[in-house]
């Protein structure tokens, strides 16, 4: 009897019916982002691989005929048994320009709008001087992004769940608007902000915590001047994250997350319904 693959080192997104040559061009996006393409021969192929993935982001699928979209039906009732996002790609769809389009939805909304509130609540208690207005990052910036110069990583783990928050900024651009910031060296900016980063996993994992994750938050790794071109962040796996920055693209904000595996858009679904983002602190509550 042959040995059986074991796919758990790294995130996959199957795919069946999709070119060669897109495939091909998936790949080379997705080793940017982190996780791999797997192709298979057929139904049954992609259910066995999947079975063994301790990551896998989604499925592709494009069948050739009436008659090869019957072979998909198991697999197709797999993936909904089990929360794994499936997805059919139409003629004439290019699945590599696809890839972000799925990536970003399946980023649940209410964990976005639980991030964007706890750096807004975070930074005006802590920094109620740095007036800025957040975008999300793929919304065109209306000046010139600034160079960061420094960049903090907070991360929160639990039993099956890490998160985390990048923060990414300008010791001049913070030094300038904000009083609290002016007479901080270049040591005391990136510790002001690794706080910043701890107290808003604090406000993520209160949310958390209300759906039985028990995340803890761990040391936060501060990176300086000279470093950024060196960080790698320590996880194999694809993280689905949001970004948001100033309009000047002095000051960024990632927040990623990665639940177990079969589990991702049960987690989605389940953080989407339950989760509700108020305007006051005191409000920010799990029913």
């Amino acid at each position: 009897m042959s040995a059986q693959l074991v796919f758990d080192k790294k995130s996959y997104l199957i795919v069946y019916g999709i070119s060669s040559e897109q495939v091909q061009k998936m790949e080379v996006l997705a080793k940017d982002l982190r996780f791999s393409i797997l192709a298979c021969e057929s139904a049954v192929d992609a259910q066995s691989k999947v079975e063994t993935m301790k990551h896998c982001i989604g499925i592709f699928l494009k069948p050739k005929d009436e008659a090869d979209t019957q072979t998909l039906n198991g697999l197709i009732a797999f993936a909904q048994q089990n929360w794994i996002e499936l997805r059919f790609i139409s003629e004439g769809t290019d699945a590599t320009e696809y890839i972000p389009r799925f990536l970003k939805e399946i980023f649940p909304d209410k964990f976005k709008e639980l991030a964007l509130f706890s750096l807004r609540s975070i930074l005006e208690g802590m920094l109620p001087d740095l007036k800025l207005e957040w975008i999300e990052q793929d919304a065109p910036c209306q000046t010139e992004k600034k160079a960061h110069d420094f960049l903090v990583y907070c991360e929160t783990n639990a039993p099956g769940f890490s998160g985390g928050v990048t923060l990414k900024s300008n010791y001049d651009f913070l030094r300038q608007h904000s009083l609290a910031l002016r007479e901080q060296d270049d040591e005391g900016v990136t510790r002001y902000f690794a706080e910043v980063g701890n107290q808003m996993l604090g406000l993520i994992n209160y949310n958390l915590k209300k759906l039985n994750i028990e995340a803890r938050i761990g040391l936060p790794v501060m990176i300086g001047k000279g470093g950024l071109a060196y960080y790698k962040r320590r996880s194999a796996f694809y993280m689905p994250s949001v970004t948001f920055t100033d309009p000047s693209g002095a000051v960024s904000l990632s927040v990623h997350f990665l639940v177990p595996f079969l589990s991702g858009a049960k987690f989605l679904h389940d953080f989407g319904f339950t989760v509700q983002v108020a305007t006051e602190a005191d409000a920010l509550e799990v029913l």
